[in-house]
């Protein structure tokens, strides 16, 4: 069955800008996820007189005897319905509130936006603009906007009401984002206006041909002095004529030819043909920067908060300002280009918002959607699911993959849309860097580095707080657990060269975060991730996330046939430590304790499941193409050892081990302050201390896939000897690589 998108917005609005980003939004939708129509609706306040054959003569009598104005004025209107027409819209017509929400209609995604579609002194009060009507439908919004800072009663009821029901919320400005989010709680997104969604191709497509002489275009929406003032300036500059077109009804006072009847495709064409633009337009900035023109953006009288924000993204460039004498025009001409470039993110942040979600919501769920090479097993989808549709299975290498139930799905797009591989994480790099190493010599010796860990989760346990962390249970299974004690807590410190089954953990954070208790919660930068996600929208004030520096998880499987040869070939396993201070710090240094209590430490056996992870053999393949591997960090701390401290002037330098903290957010600075009389600390720099899964991903073997072959194959001793003890098959390769490296020389 074709699946259908239904958007509302203001789309028969005679207003340019309004058009445009109509049209935009649904071009956008129809290319690039699936059929798309306009819901054609006039909101309360701007429901038209039914069309009788006596309205129909009074038009043909204005536009007959009504002169040059009124001739003007529908041809204008004329310009702007054939436009918008070319936009498929729905069978019905709906007029206001009470039509629309008696007869809803039907569609598998309906996206409200975007424009001031929630300004509710603009639309009369309008509920459909919130989708009030679509009880059952899955409902996004995109690029939304109040059009101010400040909102109604009305509005305030509306948020609290219908957002909530809301798969996803994006708006234009910041400062609908504040609003949005303190009075549901919610995370909404920013994301910019539809118009750019489409390329300067894509709208040189449409452009009707004004002129072929150079002059300066001036589209405005008010008249103003310090307007006035700074379109003489540019006139002065660049010598050249002036082509007006006004977005209101109103006088400009400058010499001029005025379009009174520019319809949209004639306005792409001025902005696009112009030497110079000068606006205290949004829209008139927006197709500006996109047809990369140079621009004077003039302060409009009323707070703008979207053209503000617009100019924030741009980097701050100077708007002309409210009654001030001007300087030199040329500190306030801006080169679109530059400003098309500073948008390249936000631009590709907001189409992915757009697509992701909406497919997300269209298609089935995350089994079938996520591609299996990306999927980080972090059972984010698991968790979320109320149905208990979703399970995390492991597959023939070991890994946890999502395996839906389809007798129990509802497909309501939940599990694709939080997903951390799909959707957006925040991420900040980091604004401290770390040496540390806690003051309690015992602590150091039981950790891997440094001890920074202990300390942090120390904190919470003694104000009542819980511990989340990654612990090597009985079986030899990693699993994350949670924890109020220290004896539990123990078992989270030291590495664990192993991906662990985060189980219901973030349904246990997020249930201890609503009781109003203070919450660490450590992982891998995916976990990370998916916790964000799934507590989105939630209270996070009293949660702390501390992410470590990942080289990638290795198969479970294969480190299970590690200690089960170790059992069959010598003693029976009791204890399995990735890395043992026993022989320093540095190196592999694999700990197997025996039921004899006996010692094995750093010997080909004891190290082979850490040569095959260090070598890249087994890791899970989505972490060779992680976009979490960065200095930009999901977790409010990051922890790992501090490799580089040898190259730096410091007293760490020594075999006892030593912690490396970056401090990502505020927060992070906030809680690791409170522990820092735990520890000695040395600040150092960000380059002092990089290592390479902070500049980027894994790099695979070329051997990886030589090696499942054999693994499925010969088996777990085999590949052991074969890739981590010397075979003769690598010694030949090294071999014949130096003779041929010295040929080639």
């Amino acid at each position: 069955m074709n699946q259908k998108i239904g958007m509302i917005t203001f789309h028969r609005a005679n207003n340019l800008g309004a058009a445009l980003q109509a049209y935009a939004l649904y071009t956008y939708l129809n290319d690039n996820i699936c059929p798309t129509e306009i819901i054609d609706y006039y909101p309360n306040n701007a429901i038209p007189a039914r069309n009788t054959l006596l309205r129909r003569a009074m038009r043909v009598v204005k536009k007959t005897v009504g002169g040059k104005e009124q001739k003007a004025r529908y041809q204008r209107f004329a310009k702007f319905d054939t436009f918008i027409n070319e936009c498929r819209t729905s069978e019905k017509v709906y007029y206001g509130d009470k039509e629309i929400e008696t007869d809803p209609p039907k569609y598998d995604l309906i996206i409200s936006g975007s424009d001031q579609i929630l300004n509710t002194t603009l639309t009369g009060n309008s509920r459909a603009y919130y989708l009030s009507f679509a009880q059952d439908t899955p409902k996004i919004s995109y690029a939304s906007s109040f059009g101010r800072s400040g909102i109604s009663a009305t509005e305030d009821e509306y948020i609290k009401k219908f957002l909530p029901d809301f798969q996803e919320v994006s708006v234009r400005e910041e400062s609908g984002k504040e609003i949005v989010d303190q009075r549901l709680g919610y995370s909404s997104e920013v994301v910019v206006d539809p118009v750019f969604l489409l390329s300067k191709e894509k709208w040189r497509g449409l452009a009707q041909p004004v002129s072929t002489d150079k002059y300066i275009f001036v589209y405005a929406m008010e008249n103003t002095p310090w307007l006035i003032e700074a379109v003489g300036q540019v006139r002065a500059r660049y010598q050249l004529p002036v082509k007006i077109v006004l977005g209101g009804d109103f006088q400009l006072l400058i010499d001029g030819e005025v379009d009174d009847c520019c319809g949209p495709r004639e306005y792409l064409s001025y902005i696009e043909n112009a030497e110079c633009v000068v606006t205290n337009s949004f829209h008139g900035t927006a197709f500006s920067i996109i047809y990369e023109k140079k621009f004077v953006c003039v302060t409009h009288s009323k707070k703008n908060t979207r053209l503000e924000n617009l100019c924030k993204l741009i980097g701050n460039k100077p708007q002309v300002p409210e009654g001030e004498r001007l300087g030199r025009i040329d500190d306030y001409i801006i080169a679109g280009s530059d400003a098309y470039k500073s948008l390249d993110k936000a631009i590709e942040r907001s189409k992915r918002y757009l697509t992701q979600n909406a497919s997300a919501v269209l298609k089935k769920d995350v089994e079938s959607i996520i591609d299996a090479r990306v999927c980080c097993g972090c059972g984010t989808c698991a968790q979320l699911c109320s149905q208990k549709a979703v399970s995390m299975t492991p597959d023939e290498k070991g890994f946890l993959y999502p395996k839906v139930d389809a007798a129990k799905c509802t497909q309501c797009g939940l599990c694709v849309v939080r997903c951390p591989e799909r959707s957006e994480v925040s991420k900040a790099a980091p604004i401290h860097v770390y040496a540390a190493r806690h003051k309690n010599p015992n602590v150091v010796k039981e950790s891997t580095s440094g001890g920074a860990f202990t300390a942090l989760s120390d904190y919470f346990l003694r104000t009542g707080g819980l511990v989340f962390g990654a612990a090597l249970c009985d079986d030899f299974k990693c699993r994350h657990t949670q924890s109020d004690n220290e004896s539990d807590r123990n078992k989270m410190r030291g590495a664990k060269y192993t991906q662990s089954e985060i189980g219901d953990c973030y349904i246990r954070a997020g249930e201890a975060l609503k009781q109003g208790r203070k919450v660490l919660f450590s992982g891998t930068p995916c976990q990370i991730a998916g916790l964000k996600n799934y507590l989105k929208g939630r209270n996070q004030e009293n949660l702390l996330t501390v992410d470590i520096v990942c080289h990638g998880v290795p198969s479970p499987l294969i480190l299970r046939d590690h200690i089960k040869w170790l059992g069959e070939k010598k003693k029976r396993v009791v204890q399995y430590l990735f890395r043992s201070k026993l022989v320093g710090w540095h190196g592999l240094n694999v700990n197997i304790i025996y039921d004899d209590g006996e010692n094995e430490v750093n010997t080909l056996d004891s190290n082979a499941f850490a040569r095959m992870y260090f070598n890249s053999l087994i890791t899970r393949e989505s972490c060779l193409y992680c976009k979490y591997a960065s200095i930009e960090r999901t977790g409010d701390i990051t922890i790992s050892d501090f490799w580089t401290i040898g190259s730096c002037k410091t007293c760490f330098n020594d075999e006892k081990g030593t912690s490396c903290v970056y401090v990502n957010t505020l927060k992070g600075k906030s809680f690791f302050e409170r522990v820092m009389q735990d520890l000695q600390v040395e600040e150092h720099s960000i380059d002092e201390s990089l290592q390479p899964n902070l500049r980027g991903p894994t790099i695979p073997s070329k051997d990886c896939k030589e090696f499942w072959r054999d693994y499925k194959t010969r088996g777990f001793e085999y590949c052991m000897r074969k890739y981590t003890q010397g075979h003769m098959y690598f010694r030949c390769r090294r071999i014949k690589n130096a003779i041929m490296k010295r040929l080639c020389w």
